[in-house]
């Protein structure tokens, strides 16, 4: 096998993986589940290799998508390598060393958030070193036990004479529990803010007028109108649904205070007040 070799022809290396006319099944069974398809959705007769879609039609290899395409090819042609060495060296398994380069490349979101565990799962006795600058990558690292996976975070720092060094931190565990917006700002990309740069203007200038101390009626009112501009895009709902949830459970206890509120003190309601000011009116959406 040369480093700087081509890629095998996918159908020869399915053809040299299963001899003596036995049956594909279970190898492309392999293929569907890393593919994320329905079992028996890859298929393999005297045309060729195919892929069937969700309605039944089959599809040969050059109608596919990148990702499809892609990944079926580096997929097969380790698999054929692997068939042949265990062949030539009589062995039941090979432990087997993949590098792979920008693994995200070509893949639908869906499909980069569980090609870790897939790749996993297929070739147990692997050995993955990936590289990947898709966050969605990285979130589906965490479905690995943290006795199965390293993360290497590569970063750049400057010296007194401003000359730049790489930087290497080893050992990171996956960031469990985090949407992909968050490890974007988390120490493994350092983003400063997954949101637009409008907002972040907008967030700033709402910052500054809440910080005067004494803010004119204009300077009142435009902050008001920025805070109902952002309260909808602030949230912390991740879904249209968890954001209808926390509308509704914001405006049931709105309901519960006004019932309240003249048991309350006057610096109470003006608190109340304001808060009740950055509710979106529904009839505004």
């Amino acid at each position: 096998m040369s480093p700087n070799g081509s890629l095998q022809n996918p159908e020869l290396a399915v053809r040299r993986a299963v001899t003596d006319d036995s049956d594909p099944s279970s190898l492309l069974a392999r293929l569907d589940r890393i593919l994320m398809l329905d079992i028996g959705s890859t298929t393999l007769d005297f045309t060729g290799l195919g892929v069937r879609d969700p309605n039944g039609e089959r599809h040969p290899l050059t109608r596919l998508s990148d990702g499809f395409r892609g990944t079926l090819s580096w997929v097969l042609d380790l698999i054929g390598w692997q068939v042949m060495a265990l062949e030539a060296y009589g062995l039941t398994k090979l432990p087997t060393i993949i590098i792979l380069d920008e693994l995200e490349q070509h893949l639908h979101p869906q499909w980069q958030r569980a090609v870790i565990s897939r790749l996993r799962e297929q070739f147990p006795d692997a050995q993955f070193i990936v590289s990947t600058h898709a966050p969605l990558c990285v979130a589906g690292s965490s479905d690995l036990d943290d006795e199965d996976i390293s993360l290497l975070h590569l970063g750049q720092e400057y010296d007194a004479d401003g000359r730049a060094h790489i930087t290497a931190h080893y050992g990171m565990r996956p960031p469990r529990d985090l949407r992909a917006d968050q490890i974007l700002t988390s120490y493994l990309f350092g983003l400063s803010s997954a949101r637009t740069r409008d907002v972040q203007s907008k967030i700033i200038e709402l910052s500054r007028l809440h910080s005067l101390s004494a803010p004119s009626p204009e300077e009142r009112t435009k902050a008001l109108t920025l805070q109902r501009e952002l309260q909808p895009l602030l949230g912390s709902g991740e879904t249209a649904l968890e954001r209808e949830v926390q509308q509704a459970a914001l405006q049931a206890a709105t309901a519960v205070i006004a019932r309240d509120l003249g048991t309350l003190a006057p610096e109470q309601r003006q608190q109340l007040f304001n808060l009740s000011q950055t509710t979106p009116d529904p009839s505004e959406n």
